[in-house]
């Protein structure tokens, strides 16, 4: 049986993502607490994992990782 992943990504256009750039992510938590997965896409240079559990993806990675249908 398949498990379906909830995932939800945001772009942010900023080289350094902070808890202030989280609030939708962690409202949308609140919400739907189903989904597993939350990403910020950002020109951050390495990718990260926030205390909120929310990870951050440099866009170049994170479209490495789109199209090797590592999220899918």
């Amino acid at each position: 049986m398949n498990k379906a992943i909830l995932r939800q990504a945001q772009v942010k256009g900023t080289k350094r993502v902070n808890q202030n750039h989280t609030k939708g992510l962690t409202e949308l938590l609140k919400d739907h607490p189903k989904v597993e997965k939350r990403i910020i896409v950002s020109l951050d240079d390495q990718k990260r994992v926030l205390e909120s559990d929310i990870e951050i993806y440099p866009w170049r990675e994170f479209a490495q990782d789109l199209w090797a249908g590592k999220f899918f």
